[in-house]
């Protein structure tokens, strides 16, 4: 018995220490540029594909924006629906695949604060809680211009 395990054990060195006996011929000129051109309109048709999601996304939130400013204020009898929309839900049906990138105008800049370029609306239709974000905004760019003054020192 000892000398069937032996047996086996050289055929399996033998098998994973063999090298295959078809070697691939190299490939002519035109099949490379068959091969070529396949690969160049496969990655062609990718980024179309990437970037009319990418568009799509993009679309989708520009109009959720709009719909969102187009709410009644919180003050109006309706002024609920604006509160309501602007709730997130965390439940699994209502949040976008892990996987798929979030679209964004620009790259993260490191330092970048982008409320400072934001101009709110000052109407008398706003309630106080409106007053209170503005105050946590000018907070936040004081902040963020300290912070700027101390990396430029």
């Amino acid at each position: 018995m000892g000398n069937e395990s032996d047996r086996t054990t050289d055929l399996l060195i033998r098998a994973i220490d063999s090298k295959p006996r078809i070697e691939t011929p190299a490939p002519s000129p035109q099949e490379m540029k068959r091969r070529f051109d396949i690969g160049r309109k496969y990655v062609i048709g990718m980024f179309q594909r990437e970037n009319a999601i990418n568009h799509d996304l993009a679309c989708k939130l520009q109009f959720k924006k709009h719909a969102i400013q187009m709410l009644p204020k919180a003050k109006s009898t309706l002024g609920y629906l604006r509160q309501e929309a602007l709730i997130v839900s965390m439940e699994p049906e209502f949040i976008p695949p892990i996987w798929r990138p979030i679209p964004v105008d620009t790259p993260p800049i490191p330092g970048f604060n982008p409320s400072q370029f934001i101009m709110k609306e000052n109407t008398e239709e706003d309630d106080d809680d409106d007053d209170d974000e503005d105050h946590s905004l000018k907070e936040t760019q004081k902040g963020t211009s300290r912070d700027q003054d101390k990396k430029k020192k």
